[in-house]
């Protein structure tokens, strides 16, 4: 019976925790979609004193964000033979194509998007990596610095099946607040590059 009342008390835990989202900063919108909140969109926008050069703002992007291929891995259908009591390990990985870094480029109008994957080391050394598109434009000291299409996946699921790149939820134990932290690294840098 004590059993049974542990297994409902962590059922109710967790559909509490499941309804509940994280807070994050305001520059982060989410949007409710299937039953759940995911992290959309976040502006890096900023002002700066004087006037800045697109030409310069590519550079920076081109040395601060990059797109490789990545490999996804679990060990889902690892077993211990009956028979003979070793353990026989499958290693399974995917490969995600990475694209070109570089989706659109408008030099006349000051405006590029560019695609990014960066990695987000989190709790319990869990290693995301989070893919997602950066739209920068400039006009005048203006700098328009929006990430969207933001998607993680886990790089090493174990056991588990690798089910590769999803919407980033916004629930407690979701690791949005450690996906935040290192988009805002790297937006700071590219910021701090550009001046």
């Amino acid at each position: 019976m004590r059993h049974n009342s542990l297994v409902y008390a962590i059922t109710f835990t967790t559909m509490l925790s499941s309804c509940a989202t994280v807070q994050l900063p305001k520059n982060a919108s989410v949007v409710e979609s299937g039953g759940g909140n995911y992290l959309s969109r976040i502006d890096f926008s900023y002002s700066a004193s004087e006037n800045k050069d697109f030409s310069k703002a590519k550079l920076c992007v081109a040395e601060n964000l990059s797109n490789p291929d990545i490999a996804l891995q679990d060990s889902a259908g690892s077993f211990v033979g009956s028979y003979t009591k070793k353990y026989y390990q499958a290693n399974n990985t995917q490969s995600v194509s990475g694209k070109g870094l570089f989706k659109y480029l408008d030099d006349n109008n000051s405006v590029l998007i560019a695609n990014g994957t960066i990695s987000a080391n989190t709790a319990f050394a869990i290693t995301d990596i989070i893919k997602f598109e950066m739209k920068l434009s400039i006009t005048g000291n203006k700098i328009g610095l929006i990430l969207t299409n933001i998607s993680r996946a886990q790089q090493n699921t174990g056991s588990m099946a690798n089910s590769g790149f999803g919407p980033i939820g916004v629930s407690p134990m979701s690791r949005s607040e450690e996906a935040y932290s290192a988009l805002e690294k790297m937006a700071n840098q590219i910021k701090s590059c550009i001046g």
